[in-house]
């Protein structure tokens, strides 16, 4: 029982370190939804993540244009 309760405490530990250093994007469609996706440091170009982000919003509003992005930053130490 104290060796699963020592492993429990490690892997929460392990996830709640993963989780401090996340670092993403909420894109907001044309139709109101909020997205949370890669930041835009993941891709090589600007270009590929703005079509990135007309993808995400054709996907769930039917169309291309209208979505913005805000970037989402963790820089608590």
């Amino acid at each position: 029982m104290k060796k699963l309760f020592l492993m429990s405490a490690f892997a929460l530990m392990g996830v709640v370190a993963n989780a401090a250093e996340h670092v993403g994007t909420v894109v907001t469609t044309s139709c109101g939804k909020q997205i949370m996706t890669v930041a835009p440091e993941f891709f090589s170009k600007s270009e590929e993540f703005v079509d990135y982000i007309e993808d995400l919003n054709e996907t769930y509003c039917g169309e291309r244009k209208g979505a913005h992005a805000e970037a989402r930053i963790n820089n608590v130490k």
